[in-house]
């Protein structure tokens, strides 16, 4: 059986490797096919890709509070200044991409010093919407993750629908 940690830190290398792969595998379309419109809520698999990154810095701040002596979440990479909901973080993709490669490994020097007691402890915030929300880490943690999954599999069908080779779901080969 493995330990908690243990399974976070598959989970940070898994997002680390699988994100790499995804950005690896947009990087040939073009702007326009990126950008084209595809149905999802956030318009685009660019819209997307901004989202997931907006997404994980707000987290990212939200366990500074429980973590603020950790060194990778005062990683300069891992702020959220000037991240707004609903306004696009980064226009060019090899911008985003660099910030994303940034912030996944900035979430595995995270996990990796992060104590386990951490895990127990309420993590209390505000919402996007200001409304104020209480979690336990680790169940915090775990929506962080599948958030990113959730949405990385919206990625998969809009490439999917355009005949774009892809596979997103392979944690079991990053053990």
């Amino acid at each position: 059986m493995i330990s908690v940690m243990s399974h976070f830190a598959l989970l940070a290398r898994y997002n680390k490797e699988i994100n790499s792969a995804m950005y690896a595998i947009l990087a040939p379309l073009s702007d326009d096919e990126r950008k084209s419109a595809s149905g999802s809520f956030f318009t685009s698999i660019h819209g997307i890709l901004n989202h997931i990154l907006a997404s994980d810095l707000a987290w990212l701040n939200r366990f500074r509070t429980l973590n603020s002596e950790s060194a990778a979440l005062s990683d300069p990479a891992a702020s959220n200044a000037g991240v707004t909901w609903g306004k696009e973080m980064y226009g060019n993709f090899d911008d985003l991409s660099a910030h994303r490669a940034a912030v996944d490994a900035v979430i595995v020097r995270w996990i990796d010093e992060l104590p386990e007691e951490r895990l127990t402890e309420v993590l209390r915030y505000q919402d996007f919407r200001g409304n104020t929300r209480q979690y336990v880490m680790w169940m915090a943690m775990d929506h962080f993750f599948n958030h990113q999954t959730h949405h990385r599999g919206a990625i998969s069908q809009i490439l999917d629908e355009k005949g774009v080779e892809n596979d997103y779901s392979n944690i079991i080969y990053i053990l």
